[in-house]
């Protein structure tokens, strides 16, 4: 009857606990493809390098406007996209600082359900190659193509690619690991009476 009691008390901390936790930051690494890219650029790449890009958001956040994830709204959510030698993030974003909840770096999610997974990003960056550039640059991903512009009259991009929307890795919720930890434990404690 002890070992009962104790097993039922173990297995209901487990899975109270499991179900607190609410808040669901996770990180997901993905990759990217130059598809153009001009001569001696400045980002020191050439068509079909890979790039990498990350992004950080609660799975239980809710979205605005349908499908997007605006990631100024919690300081938590980071997007992060490296081309070549230059790495670019989400407090860049010409719009970072708008009170707008439509403004600003968002993530998109398909049928407007983060559980989807991500389709798109949205993230526009207005910069200078290095401090003696004399024309601005303008970095600008719609969905899942890029494109890296001299800020000059009808300038082409010197830089287009697009990101893949496939995780490399799925990340296992911090939750899961928990209950899996404490069924592993309740396993562990059976064994030894």
């Amino acid at each position: 009857m002890k070992k009962i009691l104790i097993t039922l008390t173990l297995t209901a901390f487990v899975l109270l606990t499991a179900g607190a936790v609410h808040a669901e930051l996770i990180t997901q690494s993905f990759t990217g493809t130059i598809t153009t890219a001009v001569d001696n650029n400045a980002f020191g790449v050439a068509v079909n390098d890979s790039i990498s890009w990350s992004a950080t958001y609660d799975t239980q956040a809710q979205l605005t406007n349908s499908n997007y994830l605006v990631l100024n709204q919690n300081p938590n959510y980071k997007l992060q996209v490296t081309v070549g030698n230059r790495t670019f993030n989400e407090t860049e974003d010409i719009s970072y600082n708008t009170p707008d909840p439509f403004g600003g770096p968002s993530l998109m999610f398909g049928s407007g359900d983060i559980a989807n997974g991500i389709t798109g990003v949205s993230f526009v960056v207005d910069f200078k190659i290095n401090p003696n550039a004399q024309n601005d640059t303008v970095f600008n991903l719609f969905e899942s193509e890029f494109k890296i512009y001299e800020k000059k009259q009808n300038q082409n991009p010197m830089v287009v690619g697009t990101l893949d929307m496939t995780p490399s890795a799925v990340p296992v919720p911090s939750a899961i690991l928990l209950l899996g930890a404490g069924l592993v434990g309740l396993a562990g404690f059976n064994r030894k009476k």
